[in-house]
This record gives structure tokens, C-alpha cells and sequence, in this order.
């Protein structure tokens, strides 16, 4: 793990901590090496970072983020880059995207993926997967990890008076072994993908019956 990472994933957990209450769980579901996919839902801006920083605790993640970050300023494309971002088009199948993503995975390294596609700025706890992770994830052979985040979308200020709570739950591995029972095809990487958002789902139950 790169040390500016690693002091960085630390500073995001210790103020997102003592100034929002930030809790972590499920940290010993993370494979400290091997090609990973951490799947998650997504609500916030935060959530890459937030993510990432609970991860660190065992290993680095590699980001996806939406092209249009890499363009206003030079400065701010350069750090979200040296923290392991990399550009990717939504708007058409991005090819150079898609060969960065299975590059990192052949070197065994992990991967962050929101398989909704896009950030939920609707009234609805989730929207429904896309078939891109269930394609990644066959394609190079990489289990998931299924993982809720909750909270970033409550504001600050409220999180502050511990108004709401902000928690990454880190769920159980899929492994090859069950992603190989799924067809590689449309279907099959439809049916993967939603596998993951109800593993998700899952998750939020539990944690909203715990409340």
C-alpha cells in the first residue's frame, strides 16, 4: 500500500470518527490479497473516499470515477489520481476504461464498483444493478465483496449532533465458485449484479432491525 494512501485512509477514518461518528464493520470479510470487487451501494460524493479509508485497514482500493471530475481542474484530476481514481465515460461502453479495470484485477489487486451505476439521488433505499460488475467480475475471475454504506447522504451538520449515524458494513465474499454457476452472458451478468444488490439489501435489513 502507497504511504500517501495509507496516511490519507487514516486522517478520513480519524475526522470522519470524532466529528460524525464514522463506524466500521466487517473488516475481517476483506481477502488482504488476491483480485477483489468491493460492491456497495451509493448515495454521496463521500462514499469513494469513506470506502476506501475502511478498507485500508487490510488492503488499497483502485476507483472508478466519472470523467467529468478529471476535467475542471488540473489539480484536482492530479490528486484523485494519485489516490488511485481513473476516469471512465458513463455516458457510452468506455473500452479504455474497461481495460484499466481488468488490468488491475490481473495484477491481484482490488477494485471499488457500484453496480447501480450511478449515484442515487432518488427517495429509494437502492436502484436497480446494472449488468457491468456481473460481466467484470466473470470476465476476470474476481469474487465480490458486497458492502453497505449508510449515512452519506444525511448532512453534516446533522451527523455532527449524532442526528444519523455514517457506517460502512463490509458483507460476505461471493466467490469464483458461485459466480461460475451464473451463464456468461446478458443474463447471466444481470442475474450477478442483482445477487450482489440483494446481498446488499440484506445487509440494511439487518442494520435497520439492530436500530
Amino acid at each position: 500500500m502507497k504511504l500517501r494512501y495509507r496516511i490519507a485512509a487514516f486522517i478520513i477514518r480519524t475526522v470522519w470518527k470524532l466529528f460524525f461518528g464514522f463506524r466500521i464493520e466487517g473488516i475481517e470479510n476483506i481477502p488482504p490479497k488476491g483480485r477483489l470487487i468491493v460492491a456497495a451501494n451509493h448515495r454521496s460524493n463521500y462514499d469513494p473516499p469513506l470506502i476506501g479509508a475502511a478498507a485500508a485497514i487490510r488492503r488499497e482500493l483502485f476507483y472508478f470515477a466519472k470523467l467529468g471530475l478529471f476535467t475542471p481542474s488540473k489539480w484536482f484530476a492530479w490528486l484523485i489520481r494519485s489516490f488511485n481514481a481513473y476516469p471512465v465515460d458513463t455516458r457510452k461502453f468506455d473500452l479504455p476504461a474497461l481495460r484499466k479495470t481488468g488490468h488491475l484485477l490481473e495484477r491481484e489487486l482490488g477494485l471499488l464498483y457500484f453496480p447501480e451505476g450511478t449515484r442515487n439521488r432518488t427517495p429509494l433505499d437502492f436502484l436497480p444493478a446494472k449488468p457491468g460488475l456481473g460481466y467484470i467480475a466473470k470476465r476476470y475471475k474476481a469474487p465480490i465483496l458486497p458492502t453497505l454504506i449508510i449515512g452519506t447522504n444525511i448532512p453534516l451538520w446533522r451527523l455532527a449532533l449524532r442526528r444519523g449515524k455514517v457506517k460502512v458494513i463490509f458483507g460476505q465474499l461471493i466467490d469464483t465458485e458461485l459466480l461460475n454457476q451464473f451463464p456468461d452472458n446478458k443474463q447471466g451478468y444481470i442475474t450477478i449484479s442483482q445477487l450482489v444488490m440483494d446481498r446488499i439489501k440484506e445487509i440494511y435489513i439487518r442494520e435497520t432491525q439492530r436500530q
